[in-house]
């Protein structure tokens, strides 16, 4: 007989970046996959973020030129600590680049270099 093991069923926490059991995840079957996009633990921190730091009414985003709704909380993704409030755009502008002074940087070089072409 064959003494292969049987593989666990993994899903991909979107929050840590990493795949993990399905047994870390709660279900969810709303979603194709029938799992959370964030593992337990993930889930446990989103939670307690929410309770910690509501959203107050009426609150902008912390950028310094935008008067967007915020809609999220940010935090340090090392330490876990709440940042400030933000819009959904630049929410989305930090995690695309993993928070990342070293791309954002490049980033303003870039479109500061080609600011110029019409």
């Amino acid at each position: 007989m064959g003494g292969g093991t049987l593989m666990e069923e993994t899903a991909y926490c979107f929050m840590c970046k990493d795949w993990k059991p399905v047994s870390e995840f709660y279900i969810n079957r709303s979603r194709t996959c029938g799992y959370q996009k964030q593992c337990i633990p993930c889930s446990k921190f989103l939670y307690d973020q929410q309770k910690r730091h509501p959203i107050p009414e009426g609150q902008t985003c912390a950028f310094k030129h935008c008067d967007r709704p915020a809609v999220a909380r940010d935090h340090h993704h090392g330490t876990g600590k709440f940042r400030n409030f933000l819009c959904q755009e630049h929410n989305m502008m930090l995690g695309k680049a993993g928070d990342s002074i070293e791309q954002l940087l490049d980033g303003i070089y870039y479109l500061t270099t080609y600011e110029n072409i019409m």
